[in-house]
């Protein structure tokens, strides 16, 4: 918006007195400038993000920097077009210059809001951030997995999923399957930028408590999603032992009954997950289980086969 500015300023140039001309040139370079430094913050917010989380306090500065000079450029385009207004010619003319240069202001200053996320995004403010909610006592519901949605469009879990469901979602038609672009762009660095969160929430000693929004976000089935985020949960840096942690104790201290469930006690419910190896060594054992003991009854393998054949009838 900010390059039309300079556009708008040359058809105009012609018909400008000589003692303007300087000023419409300070325009034009003053536009480019600008417009160059728009794009780039604009643009690339995410990289700029991982950029900060790297580099941080001498990105922190060039950012400032960064929002300091387009704020400048917007707010010098503005004086200039004040002037030029004066000696523009025809009101059309006048009309075309004073929208683009307003429109490239407001542009300018939204693109300040990129920079302002990217310097809450380096590791030091995350760390405070989470450090904040540890003392406030606040509880995180994680729930990475939704942004992995079109991972489970050819699962063949789905078919246990409801026709009402797998219709609304678009699953038999395969539009679960289908990514947008902005998603397919910005997919890898925002999944990295959470990984990053997670972590920094973890090490404050901020409760995780695992989620995954299932029928709340297209395309997340039950049962799946669960062991998925856990995985996710683990590959952002948590032990194994504090991934199971985040679907058993800390739901139960969350909600209050710490007394009721959450733990392998006497005079706790008997909900249990009966599992061939250790989780503690490998978390994808959780995807087989050998069985379930639900509210006191005992449901193996196959009894859970059964349950889940009886759906596609």
């Amino acid at each position: 918006m900010l390059l039309l500015w300079a556009v708008a300023a040359l058809l105009v140039r012609w018909r400008t007195p000589t003692r303007l001309q300087p000023e419409i040139r300070t325009g034009i370079i003053v536009g480019f400038v600008a417009a160059g430094l728009t794009l780039a913050s604009a643009s690339l917010q995410w990289p700029v993000v991982l950029l900060a989380i790297s580099g941080q306090m001498v990105v922190i500065a060039l950012l400032t920097a960064v929002v300091a000079a387009i704020l400048y450029c917007a707010i010098r385009l503005m004086i200039s077009t004040a002037r030029v207004l004066r000696y523009a010619g025809s009101w059309k003319r006048k009309l075309a210059l004073l929208t683009v240069t307003t429109a490239s202001a407001c542009f300018c200053v939204g693109a300040s809001y990129f920079v302002a996320l990217a310097w809450r995004s380096i590791p030091p403010n995350i760390s405070r951030i989470a450090r904040l909610s540890r003392e406030a006592g606040i509880q995180v519901m994680t729930t990475r997995v939704v942004d992995y949605g079109p991972e489970f469009a050819g699962s063949p879990v789905m078919k246990y999923v409801s026709a009402q469901a797998r219709k609304r979602w678009g699953v038999d038609e395969g539009s679960t399957k289908r990514e947008s672009f902005v998603h397919r762009l910005l997919a890898s660095q925002t999944r990295r930028f959470q990984q990053q969160i997670v972590w920094h929430l973890f090490r404050a000693g901020v409760p995780l408590i695992a989620g995954t929004d299932t029928f709340g976000v297209p395309g997340i089935p039950p049962g799946l999603s669960l062991q998925k985020e856990l995985e996710l949960l683990h590959d952002a840096g948590l032990p194994p032992y504090d991934v199971l942690r985040t679907a058993t104790v800390n739901p139960a201290a969350f909600l209050g009954k710490t007394q009721e469930f959450g733990r392998v006690a006497v005079g706790q419910s008997a909900d249990l997950l009966l599992v061939y190896g250790n989780p503690l060594q490998d978390l994808s054992v959780l995807r087989k289980p050998e069985g379930v003991m639900i509210r006191g009854r005992w449901l193996s393998a196959s009894d859970l086969q059964k349950m889940l054949d009886g759906l596609l009838k």
